[in-house]
Formats: structure tokens, C-alpha cells, sequence
């Protein structure tokens, strides 16, 4: 029955593609996030010559068990792991926002500071993390998907955290799609060339600040690329949740897509 909904609803909607986009924003709670969960996909969409923009919430300040390190210290190498590994994936650019690690920042602050953004950018596509992940308890990574998508809603509504001129706001295009990533309910899957996903290993390489390890989580990685390819008949996969923007409100059906 559930398929046969679903296959109801998608006849009935424009199902956004995220290949058919230029201009893409990923927005991710901490640096290597995104890599680790969708690298080889950016790779993938640079190499068609869509423009890519990472947007990073946190300052991964946080991210150590180590108390003899420094937060600020471990945030400017983790500024500088991320940068090095976007180049790897042919990231446009990246905007780091500097919330605390695991902080006291409420939501609406940080979607503050992305409506604005999103309305320099532009973009026609949205990626972020899936905020309702099941048995997701960090907190960073719930605030940042639900800040994302909220921004994403609400960033053409000029009384919406006010900053533009009128005719900036008819100027924004369609936001056509949201994809969340580290997702349970994945609807899309990506397929990859070896040389997407072997850019992706690089650029998680990058992060090594993060990643004692190292080579357990990359074994992982390969071996969940791998069976997700299979689905396909690809040797390797990443796979995204994907829904049409205004699905995202008031729209129960959004569980069958």
C-alpha cells in the first residue's frame, strides 16, 4: 500500500532532481559532516559544473577528548581540515558561521544567519543533515537541519528577518529541492564513479584531527558505498533523502516520497 501511495504522489508532484540544479548550498553542522555523508555526491556535481557552497554552523571546538587541547585552537585546524578537503571536492566556497560546538545557540539565531545568506547565494537546491534522524541526540546536528530547512521556507517572506530591499526579495529564484543526508528514510541514491568516491576518501582524509581510526571508519564508508551501489548496479552510492521544498510544510503525505 505504501508504494502505491507513494507512487500516487510522485505522478502528482514535480520531484525535485538535483543534477538538473547550477547553484547548490550544503549546510552542515560541523565540519567533515558532509564529506563523510555525501563527498563523493559534491564531487560528483562539481564535475558537472554545478556551483557548490558549503555553509558550516558549528566551530567543532568540541570535537576532542583530549582536555590538554585547546577549543579555539582545534576550531581554526578544523577551519583548515574543511577548506582543504572542499578543494579536494571542488567546493566553491565555504562559510563558516562559528557557533559553539555543542553550545547554547538556539535555532532561530542560526536560522537568522542563514535566511541572509541564502538570499546572497541564491540557490536552486538545499542539502543539510536530517534533523529527525532516528535516535539523533546531537543537538547541533537537530538545530542545524531544522534551522536550514526553516531558513530555506521563509527566506523570499520579506518580514522574515528583514535585511533586503523589495526588490531583492522578487530577484530569489526557487529553492526546487531540499536533501537531507545521514538520513534513514533515503529515497534518491546517487550513483559514483571510482573517481568520486576515491575524492571523497581524500577529502575525509583531511579531517584528520577527528578521526582516530582512520582506517576502521574508511573500511566503513567503502563497504556502505558498495552496497549501496548494488541497489543500482553501480560500484559505488551515497543516498540522500530528497523532497520538494513546500512538502515540507503542512503536507503529511511527505512520509510516502
Amino acid at each position: 500500500m505504501k508504494r502505491e501511495i507513494s507512487e500516487l504522489i510522485r505522478s502528482q508532484l514535480d520531484m525535485p532532481s538535483i543534477f538538473s540544479c547550477r547553484n547548490i548550498v550544503v549546510v552542515q553542522p560541523h565540519p567533515d559532516d558532509a564529506d563523510i555523508a555525501i563527498g563523493g555526491t559534491v564531487k560528483k556535481l562539481t564535475d558537472s559544473g554545478i556551483k557548490v557552497t558549503y555553509i558550516t554552523v558549528c566551530d567543532g571546538g568540541m570535537g576532542t577528548l583530549d582536555p590538554e587541547i585547546d577549543e579555539f585552537a582545534l576550531s581554526e585546524t578544523r577551519k583548515k581540515e574543511q577548506l582543504s578537503a572542499a578543494e579536494i571536492l571542488g567546493v566553491s566556497e565555504c562559510i563558516f558561521l562559528g557557533f559553539p560546538d555543542s553550545g547554547d545557540y538556539g535555532e532561530e539565531t542560526v536560522c537568522a544567519d542563514l535566511v541572509n545568506i541564502l538570499r546572497d547565494i541564491n540557490p536552486d537546491f538545499l542539502l543539510t543533515v536530517d534533523p529527525f534522524l532516528n535516535y539523533e541526540f546531537h543537538t547541533d546536528h537537530i538545530k542545524c537541519g531544522k534551522s536550514a530547512v526553516r531558513a530555506a521556507l521563509f527566506r523570499k517572506f520579506p518580514h522574515f528577518h528583514p535585511g533586503k530591499t523589495l526588490k531583492d526579495f522578487r530577484n530569489l529564484r526557487e529553492i526546487e529541492g531540499i536533501g537531507f543526508f545521514f538520513s534513514s528514510n533515503t529515497n534518491t541514491i546517487v550513483d559514483l564513479d571510482k573517481k568520486h568516491f576515491d575524492a571523497k576518501m581524500d577529502a575525509v582524509r583531511c579531517h584528520a584531527s577527528q578521526l582516530e581510526g582512520m582506517e576502521k571508519l574508511l573500511e566503513y564508508m567503502s563497504y556502505k558505498s558498495q552496497i549501496m551501489g548494488k541497489k543500482i548496479g553501480a560500484d559505488y552510492a551515497e543516498g540522500i533523502t530528497v523532497f520538494p521544498l513546500l512538502a515540507l510544510h503542512a503536507f503529511p503525505e511527505v512520509e510516502y516520497l
